[in-house]
């Protein structure tokens, strides 16, 4: 397996200590260079008392940030601290299951070196989800769906299939997420597709996802992250600003992971009915699905 002297990994956390806890045991024994948390969260003896325990079998390094600077905020600041040429960035809620994960992603960006990204899957709830698509623009609208040609490609016998936009769980080239970093605007909503679009306009690096590795994740949080996480303000803010910032009419959600499991009756007919429906409907199908989801 590669070396793994050359990547960092890199996190942000806000309020979710205990879900921190395992994220950062899960690092142990990786023998990565580094491994950076910013934290953008309120004082804590409780967090302050896991970094120093962890600080003995991790080489940590923790970035405190303003309170509440944000998601976008945080991972640029993690950028800017990384010092190796590779970078995992994963959220605060998830588990790396084993060396060996990181170093495949790694097999994969040396063998394409196109490739700026390239993720992992996630099993979260008793099912594995990918949250790969393609972002499409039509009639002034991002499109996000799954094309029906997938091209799998293979590196030293793992496959990899491209993608416009991938999850948080993924190993980068440094040089790709300076390239086009976040934008410190986002709080939170909208950042992820906003740096996928970003790279799309760019037009210099691509990015993919491998069935042959898998983080845990445990989503969720107490009231107060719920509170900040899922506030209708805060969507709405972002979501204007991303579509002024893009000059875009709107976003169409068709399927935004080519992995489908578990799907409810309901969930199967509306995708078929976006997936059939005339172009001029969707907008409108979009403006009902945000109400079921928010």
């Amino acid at each position: 397996m590669n070396d793994l002297k050359d990547v960092t990994i890199g996190l942000k956390t806000f309020y979710r200590t205990e879900k921190l806890r395992n994220t950062l045991r899960s690092l142990v024994g990786l023998n990565v260079k580094e491994v950076i948390v910013a934290d953008d969260g309120p004082e804590d003896p409780e967090k302050e008392k896991l970094y120093q325990e962890m600080s003995e079998y991790l080489p940590l390094k923790v970035i405190r940030l303003p309170y509440n600077s944000g998601l976008a905020y945080g991972r640029n600041r993690i950028v800017e601290n990384t010092k190796t040429p590779y970078l995992l960035i994963m959220d605060d809620d998830m588990e790396v299951l084993g060396e060996q994960s990181i170093s495949i992603l790694k097999n994969i960006l040396e063998s394409n070196k196109a490739l700026g990204g390239v993720g992992a899957l996630l099993f979260e709830k008793g099912r594995i989800r990918s949250g790969a698509h393609n972002l499409i623009y039509k009639r002034g609208y991002i499109v996000r769906d799954v094309p029906l040609d997938l091209q799998i490609e293979v590196a030293d016998g793992i496959p990899y299939i491209r993608f416009d936009q991938i999850l948080n769980a993924a190993l980068f080239r440094v040089k790709c997420l300076r390239d086009y970093p976040w934008d410190d605007y986002y709080k939170i909503n909208f950042e992820h597709l906003d740096f996928y679009w970003g790279h799309k306009q760019l037009g210099k690096w691509k990015f993919a996802v491998t069935p042959a590795v898998v983080f845990k994740h445990y989503p969720g949080g107490n009231k107060t992250y719920k509170k900040f996480r899922f506030s209708r303000e805060r969507y709405r803010r972002s979501k204007e600003y991303f579509l002024k910032k893009w000059n875009i009419k709107g976003i169409i959600n068709i399927q935004m992971d080519f992995l489908l499991q578990n799907l409810s009756l309901k969930s199967t007919l509306w995708l078929w009915t976006k997936k059939h429906a005339p172009f001029t409907l969707l907008p409108y199908m979009m403006k009902i699905e945000e109400r079921w989801a928010r």
